[in-house]
């Protein structure tokens, strides 16, 4: 017995230091979950481009846009089609066209500009696909809004 609580005592620690991290908020820690309200309704022209991604400039923002090897910092919510909230979060620095981000998210980013918001309706074909992922279930139609926080240059 006098082992078994020796040994357990370090894993029980371990166990709660990981939960006391995991429990900590955190701005680019994605929430999830039913507690997202649905997506709010915008106006704006629908622009559709060659791949089929769809999306609506809610705010242009102001500066250079962002375009594939700029460096970029992201606040988004995802959706499905039905509304089901499934995450929201913060995407610290990446660089556009190299982060392991799915297709439609990272192309409706291109062009934006630093302040700028835009709802993206991304097919499933530019989304997860036939897997899903997580909480998409197989083809799923997704909706983001994304607002771009900050651009720059690699060099800069």
């Amino acid at each position: 017995m006098a082992i078994f609580m020796t040994r357990s005592i370090p894993l029980l620690l371990l166990l709660g230091a990981m939960l006391g991290i995991a429990a900590c908020d955190s701005p680019t820690r994605p929430s999830s979950g039913p507690q997202l309200p649905p997506p709010p309704a915008v106006e704006g022209d629908t622009v559709t481009t060659e791949s089929g991604l769809r999306y609506i400039e809610i705010e242009e923002g102001e500066g250079t846009p962002a375009a594939r090897g700029h460096e970029v910092r992201v606040a988004y919510t995802l959706w499905l089609e039905d509304g089901t909230g499934i995450e929201q979060g913060t995407i610290p620095w990446f660089t556009l066209g190299s982060a392991n981000l799915i297709q439609g998210f990272t192309e409706g980013i291109v062009g934006m500009r630093e302040g700028g918001r835009r709802r993206l309706l991304v097919p499933p074909e530019l989304g997860y696909g036939a897997q899903g992922s997580g909480a998409v279930p197989p083809d799923a139609s997704l909706i983001f809004d994304v607002e771009l926080l900050e651009r720059r240059t690699r060099s800069q």
